[in-house]
């Protein structure tokens, strides 16, 4: 399992909960306002995964929850045999996805205690990104059978959640949809995907973002 870094106490990414925090690397979406750009783009060194797992043994009894978030995590084919290490420690395990690959999210929904999916933009603004509402909408098809809590989850950047985008934005959600919020993030002009790529020529290349607006 690839993680990039390690959080090792937050108080405010697994509600209710004290939780280490695992960021993964690498996304298979481009949105411009990201704030973990870095991850994105990932070059750095891997965190070995015997450390976590003993700095998580080392905290039986005070941490109560992991969230493993991202990038994407959904991009790791190990990401089943991660989780079930981890609930084996005893703890709960809190997934951040961006709902890309429902085929690796339909593996874990069964042992995950909650789920926080992105809903960006609309179908149209999707593209503009790399995104695919369609698949987007089978992920949350597959969440209609999910046990847990299920969080939706949207960042409010202005070119892409308008008036109009967010009605959209609502059509995608299954009536028998069963989730406890969503969310909605204010977009903070700081750190960035879109200046990121402005200030690293070696990854403004295609793809880099799919569309500026």
């Amino acid at each position: 399992m690839k993680i990039a870094s390690i959080q090792k106490v937050s108080f405010i990414d697994y509600p209710d909960q004290i939780a280490a925090v695992l960021f993964c690397p690498y996304c298979n979406l481009r949105c411009p306002y990201c704030h973990n750009p870095e991850l994105v783009f990932f070059t750095g060194k891997l965190v070995n995964e015997e450390s976590i797992f003993s700095y998580l043994k080392s905290r039986v009894g005070t941490l109560e929850g992991v969230v493993i978030t991202g990038g994407e995590p959904t991009l790791q084919k190990d990401l089943r045999d991660f989780i079930i290490k981890i609930k084996d420690m005893g703890f709960s395990v809190k997934l951040d996805t961006n709902g890309h690959n429902p085929k690796v999210l339909n593996t874990v929904i069964d042992i995950v205690d909650m789920i926080a999916i992105d809903i960006k933009t609309s179908c149209q603004k999707y593209k503009t990104i790399g995104g695919n509402c369609v698949i987007l909408k089978e992920s949350l098809n597959l969440l209609k059978d999910f046990k847990g809590d299920l969080i939706l989850r949207t960042t409010l950047y202005p070119p892409m959640t308008t008036k109009d985008d967010l009605e959209e934005m609502k059509s995608f959600i299954p009536d028998d949809l069963k989730y406890s919020d969503w969310m909605y993030n204010e977009y903070r002009d700081i750190k960035t995907l879109e200046k990121y790529i402005k200030e690293h020529s070696e990854v403004s290349g295609e793809g880099a973002l799919y569309t500026r607006f």
